[in-house]
């Protein structure tokens, strides 16, 4: 599970049901088919399990293993500004399993990779979320920003000049 999120019970289904939470099973922490084991941060966590009928005491130990993956850090990105006209570099971010949203609420992925071609090509100022994904947990996201700016257009206005004047200027 990721970090964060609700951790699950463990569940064994038995007769008279022990679990331990060392190897040499000497220490019980539950008694109960469902042990909910109060872990919540990041971490591997290892439990053993047995069961006992009247004929056989105990049974061999079966062993579960409960893993809190940590939340990805957001990824490594910058913002690019660049002239009408000009050639759209490609946005890059750095991490694992990188993925694209065009949406704050990163519910519409556009890309999944490291180098977004981004769709956007007129003037204006366009912003873009991407994430990490390590472990199947998907951390914070971070916003870059494409500007593409308005080429200034010269300005300047018709005059007449009669042949042999001099040109005002």
């Amino acid at each position: 599970i990721c970090d964060g999120t609700s951790t699950p019970d463990l569940i064994y289904v038995g007769s008279n049901t022990q679990w331990y939470d060392d190897a040499p099973l000497t220490n019980i922490v539950s008694y109960l088919d469902t042990f909910v084991t109060g872990d919540s941060t990041s971490g591997i966590y290892t439990y053993y399990v047995t069961d006992s009928t009247s004929v056989c005491p105990r049974s061999p130990s079966d062993t579960v293993v409960l893993t809190i993956n940590a939340i990805p850090p957001i990824p490594v990105a910058s913002d690019t500004s660049i002239c009408d006209g000009g050639s759209i570099p490609d946005l890059v971010a750095v991490g694992i399993g990188i993925q694209w949203y065009s949406d704050t609420g990163l519910t519409t992925l556009i890309f999944s990779g490291d180098s977004l071609v981004a769709p956007d090509t007129i003037p204006g100022v366009f912003n873009y979320y991407v994430t990490q994904t390590i472990a199947a947990c998907e951390g914070p996201a971070e916003t870059v920003t494409l500007s593409i700016n308005s080429t200034p257009a010269p300005t300047g206005s018709n005059i007449g000049v009669c042949f042999g004047d001099p040109v005002p200027d």
